[in-house]
Parts: structure tokens; C-alpha cells; sequence
């Protein structure tokens, strides 16, 4: 049977790379490069609880947050320990601009996580630079070997083969009438999705007619965004029979 420790101390070892997101946080102000902040998969969160504590040792409830002007939810991480000691810690995320709901739970449920450990260890990175191609893509730097699982080696092809991220990958909970930055240069035809299905595409170049009518109507995407899909719609073709909304 583990100790508490052995638990502990489990819980706080770094991931592989696979189960490490990205996004974007500053941009120099020719787009061309950002600095690239880090933050663990929902999931890996949950498989590391029923590796480490067991699947039926662990629970997690929500509570929505509503201030006004800030929303989300508020959760409720608890572990029961083999010494009989049950911990709950807590803490709270902002809904998301996209997918409001499961971004702002995902979102609390690892913060709490990182209350017990789990992948605190990312707060001590240090700020690194990337560059971004025109559409706001990066590839992920390669992690220092202290936030790597022990006997971790990177492949010789490259940092994590065939993974590249959209920039800032997960949105901002700003308002929709507040500037923001994106990856844009120049006009509305620079302009990408930084969320769902279309996410790191430019706007001029979808021709889902029925999900862009969803975007600049339904969406909570940033004003710009719904400004570039509004003038695609604006040009379709006459003939084309819109598809219906995602």
C-alpha cells in the first residue's frame, strides 16, 4: 500500500510532453514571434488521479460562479488517502469564449488539481520565445530535463513530431468589445479561427456558410473574428445553399 508521501509525491511528477498543452501569451507586434505558456490536458489530469489515488478514490463536484461580469465554476477536488485522511481542495477557472461550459470546468478542475500537485511543477518554466507562421502556428519548444518524466528522451526527429498549435490556442475570457490579440496581419483575409472545428484556418477561406452565420450571430468570438466572417457571407457565391449551423 502507498504512503501518503508516495502519493504526494506522485501526483507532482511532470508529464510527457504528449499530455502538455500550449498557447500563446505576449506577441511582438509583428505577429512573428510569442512567447509560449504551457498548461496540462483535463484528461491527464483524470488518468493521473486513477493511477495514483485509484479511480474510485477520487471525486470531483462544480459549483457555478457568477459575479456579474466574471463567470465560471468553482471545483471541488477531493482524495481519499490510505491513512483514511480525505482532502478537498478547491479552485476556479473562467468560462471560455468557446465551448463556455466545458472550458470553464476543465479549466477548475485543473487548478484545483494543481492544488494537490499536479503539474505545479510548470509555474517554474521559464519564458520562452517561438516563432509563429502566418496563420499563428507554433512548434512546441522542447522542455528542460527536470520538467520531463525521469528516463524521458526526446525523438531525433523532432520536438513532438506532427504537433503544431494555433496562437493563443486556448481563448481569453474578455469581452467580445475588448482588444485582444490575434493572430491577424494586416486585413479581415489574415484573420484565423482561434476556436473550434476551423481553429488555425482563415476566416476567407471557410465556406461553411451555416457555421459562420453561427459565429457572427450565436458565437462569443472575438469582434474581429465575426467582422472577417461576416464579409465572407457577405461575398458568397448567390447559388450556394447555406448548411445548417454547427
Amino acid at each position: 500500500m502507498k504512503t501518503t508521501k508516495e502519493i504526494f509525491d506522485e501526483l507532482k511528477k511532470p508529464f510527457e510532453p504528449k499530455d502538455i498543452e500550449w498557447r500563446i501569451g505576449r506577441k511582438t507586434k509583428d505577429g512573428t514571434r510569442g512567447t509560449a505558456l504551457t498548461y496540462i490536458n483535463a484528461r491527464a489530469v483524470q488518468d493521473r488521479l486513477d493511477d495514483t489515488v485509484g479511480p474510485d478514490k477520487w471525486s470531483v463536484s462544480y459549483t457555478p460562479v457568477d459575479f456579474g461580469n466574471v463567470k465560471g465554476f468553482l471545483a471541488n477536488l477531493t482524495i481519499e488517502l490510505p491513512d483514511g485522511q480525505v482532502l478537498t481542495r478547491s479552485d476556479g477557472s473562467n468560462l471560455t469564449d468557446f465551448e463556455l461550459f466545458k472550458g470553464g470546468i476543465s479549466g477548475s478542475l485543473k487548478r484545483a488539481a494543481s492544488a494537490f500537485g499536479i503539474g505545479r511543477y510548470l509555474y517554474g518554466l521559464s519564458e520562452t520565445w517561438v516563432a509563429l507562421d502566418k496563420y499563428g502556428k507554433f512548434t512546441p519548444p522542447r522542455l528542460p530535463a527536470w520538467a520531463l518524466p525521469e528516463g524521458y528522451t526526446y525523438p531525433e526527429t523532432g520536438d513532438t513530431p506532427g504537433q503544431s498549435f494555433a496562437a493563443p490556442q486556448e481563448p481569453t475570457n474578455k469581452p467580445n468589445n475588448t482588444p485582444t490579440q490575434l493572430p491577424v496581419e494586416g486585413g479581415t483575409d489574415d484573420v484565423v479561427f482561434t476556436a473550434g472545428k476551423f481553429r488555425g484556418m482563415p476566416v476567407s477561406s471557410v465556406t461553411d456558410y451555416g457555421y459562420l452565420d453561427w459565429v457572427v450571430n450565436k458565437s462569443n468570438m472575438h469582434e474581429t473574428i465575426k467582422k472577417a466572417a461576416s464579409v465572407v457571407l457577405a461575398n458568397r457565391p448567390s447559388t450556394t445553399v447555406e448548411s445548417k449551423t454547427a
